[in-house]
């Protein structure tokens, strides 16, 4: 192995890494998104989660409050399905096509 091969594993490694803090979903910040995020999330509203645990942790759809609407929004990013106004615009989603 020679010293370019080196420099790109560490390159490599390193932009993995920064990928990882970014997720939007990752409320708790172990580098994957998950159900243990979702749970968070619950423990949170319960009030069960531990005290250093932020609002800003668990509002995935950045509207100012931690509700099963963060829940969901953890799920969409789970199946690979974010939906672009549900996660992290402060927007609830367009349900308009429910409504009568």
């Amino acid at each position: 192995m020679n010293i370019r091969h080196i420099l790109l594993l560490v390159g490599m490694l390193f932009s993995t890494v920064a990928a990882a803090q970014n997720l939007p979903a990752d409320t708790n910040a172990d580098g994957k998104v998950d159900k243990a995020d979702a749970m968070l999330i619950y423990s949170y509203i319960l009030g069960t989660a531990d005290s250093g645990i932020t609002l800003e942790q668990v509002d995935v759809n950045n509207d100012g409050t931690a509700n099963t609407a963060d829940v969901v929004a953890v799920y969409f990013y789970i199946k690979n399905c974010p939906d672009e106004g549900f996660i992290g615009n402060g927007q609830d989603s367009d349900d308009s096509e429910f409504k009568e």
